[in-house]
């Protein structure tokens, strides 16, 4: 699943980074879905819902015809595409195991556990618990040849999520918060590295894994000692209805389906052989073959009548869903918990164990928007690791009340936060004057929000990619914001917009759609609603906004929204403007989603033909060094129309049990996989 790139978050839902290459078609004609066993609720739902009508779409545009056999798929290749050529898989426990503990230990365990974290005052003492306590096992890779004597497999681990998954169905991922759960309960064929984000197929997932020579088709043997929690056993098939069900138009597979439409087809000759077509060769071809598995049996008949995935059928399935991941869900309470229970079908199959087994028995969400509570609630031990705030950093996480049981660690992090203006509202056109949206750079008071909000933990954010990550413009030397409300009004004066009646607010004619296909001229207050989600800690910065646009003439009302109403509302584009953040993608391809013209999460109404010119060249090239220099550009040429505010670039920043060990963190978010705990306490 591709978890995180929404903010998310973020994200990830796995794997959001993606290899395509440039070059030649195949010559594959379309190949209709066969839809004879759904059975939809009427004749006019089965006209409006077909099973992959996308890639049906595509197929007839291509003029592709996918190979009905594997002789005929063994002759096209052999014939046509230069043959196969094998890869290699990949252990992804050792790649993990590797990542994590790839710096010796900087003290003993002991002590680390006596050390207090007082960064950024004291950065040594950060390290030294990163080093130490978030490591793996030192008995070597978990395996299922290996399971490691020092863990405790009976143990449990309660976590903080500040709002509850909307979802447990991958298809329908779009926040941080599905992915946390999701990435415990799905599986996919392929996963990507922590250090280089380098896409691989997994060793424990996947017999094996050829690609034609001209990197046009996949082959993969998919493994047959992999499970549905129900028993069934995952089949290629599954793979080939997954990718049918997120290439529907009626599925609401937004986020899972960016880097999979890169995709032609997918088709599964037997019950282990699936194959990947793709309709160029370019450096994203690999990862746009990861994404999370269903369950055909489960999903072929109700998605068809309800493809929305909200109906009672659906409803039913999300209470006990039947997943092939490392957990099953045991319990949801809406808005209080979550409880996973370790899915032994996962590690093992037919009375041997076959891949590594999952470190804790129990896996608990403790859901609470509020950080305070949270807090109290983990220096009772009743919560093992949570994100901490700025204030809680800073304060609260110094006291003897937090130290007792717990400490924290903080890492680098490429996520951020920004205040996002609807650049397409017909009834609100205000932000489409760049000069507009510059005067709004200006007024906000930066140093408020980064030395007082934020406790100066977080550093200003330079635009849509983390300074650090490899596509980055370092070399253009952006400056940190700063205010400058002078220059502000001067901006909003030469934009036209004018206090009028002397009322404080400023006033611009303009032509506004009163209903479709109807407009009128009309004069209007700059006066917008800012919509937030209702965590702790935002209406701070939602209020900092409020006072510094009240000093240049413009008046803002924050309304704010539980974050699952807030996300609907910005993909439904039923905002003037709102703030929320973005994670990393694995591969800067993804923000394509995001910067694109019209594309999927593209919530704001961006567009910038150059940058799209630029999105499609760098899905073609090899090259490294030059496709990067690409994403340089892209991200230059977005900061240069401030499409929106750019508030901060926010670390990671985690307070674990000292019981917790293995916390493993990289630029996209915290490695929960790798924790774990001993079995006695030293």
């Amino acid at each position: 699943m591709k978890k995180f790139s929404c903010f998310m978050i973020l994200p990830a839902v796995g794997f959001l980074c993606i290899l395509l290459t440039a070059g030649c078609e195949i010559r594959i004609a379309h190949r209709s879905v066969d839809n004879t066993d759904e059975t939809p609720s009427s004749p006019a739902d089965k006209e409006k819902v077909i099973l992959g009508d996308l890639a049906i779409e595509k197929q007839k545009k291509l003029g592709f015809k996918t190979p009905e056999t594997l002789a005929e798929l063994e002759k096209l290749v052999a014939e046509e595409k230069g043959g196969w050529i094998e890869n290699e898989l990949r252990d992804g426990d050792r790649l993990v195991y590797e990542y994590v503990n790839n710096r010796p230990p900087m003290t003993s365990v002991a002590e680390a556990r006596k050390l207090e974290n007082e960064y950024p005052e004291s950065p040594e003492a950060n390290e030294k618990i990163l080093t130490t306590l978030c490591r793996m096992p030192d008995s070597g890779v978990p395996t299922a040849e290996h399971n490691c004597p020092e863990v405790n497999y009976d143990a449990e681990l309660t976590r903080h999520l500040s709002a509850d998954a909307k979802t447990f169905n991958p298809l329908l991922y779009s926040t941080v918060y599905d992915g946390e759960v999701q990435d415990l309960i799905t599986m996919s064929l392929f996963s990507f590295r922590y250090d280089t984000f380098e896409p691989y197929a997994l060793a424990d997932m996947n017999r094996s894994w050829h690609t034609s020579a001209d990197r046009l088709v996949d082959k993969l043997v998919i493994r047959d000692d992999i499970t549905w929690s129900d028993g069934k056993p995952v089949t290629a098939y599954d793979v080939e209805f997954t990718f049918n069900a997120i290439m529907t138009s009626a599925v609401p597979a937004v986020a899972v389906r960016s880097g999979t439409e890169l995709l032609v087809d997918v088709k599964a000759y037997d019950a282990h052989t699936v194959v990947f077509f793709h309709e160029k060769a370019t450096p994203l071809s690999v990862s746009s073959m990861h994404f999370a598995i269903i369950p055909k049996h489960v999903y072929e008949k109700t998605i068809i009548e309800d493809p929305l995935m909200t109906g009672n059928l659906h409803l039913e399935q999300m209470k006990n869903p039947v997943v092939a991941g490392q957990y099953t869900v045991e319990k949801h309470e809406r808005d209080f918990e979550i409880v996973l229970k370790r899915r032994e079908g996962y590690y093992m199959h037919d009375g041997k164990q076959v891949r590594a087994k999952p470190m804790f028995n129990v896996l608990r969400f403790r859901i609470s928007p509020e950080p305070s509570s949270a807090l109290m609630r983990m220096n009772r031990g009743d919560i093992e690791i949570m994100r901490l705030t700025p204030e809680q950093w800073m304060t609260q996480s110094r006291r003897a009340e937090f130290t007792g049981k717990n400490t924290k660690v903080t890492a680098p992090e490429w996520g951020y936060q920004a205040f996002w203006w609807n650049l397409n509202d017909p009834k609100f056109p205000v932000f489409q004057d760049i000069k507009v949206r510059q005067a709004l750079y200006y007024a906000m008071d930066y140093d408020e929000l980064l030395k007082v909000i934020r406790y100066g933990l977080d550093s200003p954010c330079l635009g849509i990619s983390a300074a650090g990550c490899p596509w980055y413009p370092e070399y253009a030397d952006i400056p940190a914001p700063k205010q400058n409300q002078e220059l502000a009004r001067k901006l909003l004066d030469e934009a036209g917009w004018v206090d009028t009646d002397n009322d404080g607010i400023r006033e611009k004619e303009f032509e506004i759609e009163i209903e479709p296909g109807k407009k009128i001229r009309k004069r209007v207050k700059f006066s917008f609603t800012l919509l937030a989600s209702n965590t702790p800690g935002i209406l701070p910065i939602c209020l900092l906004l409020e006072d510094s646009l009240r000093e240049v003439g413009i008046e803002c009302h924050t309304a704010q929204l539980e974050w699952n109403v807030l996300i609907t509302k910005m993909q439904e584009k039923k905002f003037q403007a709102a703030l929320s953040g973005w994670g990393a993608g694995a591969d800067p391809y993804y923000m394509k989603n995001v910067w694109g013209t019209g594309e999927m999460r593209n919530n704001i109404g961006y567009s910038n033909l150059e940058v799209d010119r630029l999105f499609a060249e760098g899905e073609l090239e090899f090259d490294r060094t030059k496709r990067m220099a690409i994403y340089k550009k892209i991200h230059e040429l977005i900061y240069d129309d401030y499409p929106c505010l750019w508030l901060f670039s926010r670390n990671a920043y985690y307070g674990f049990n000292k019981n917790v060990r293995g916390l493993g963190f990289y630029p996209r978010g915290p490695l929960y996989g790798c924790a774990w705990k001993e079995m006695l306490m030293e």
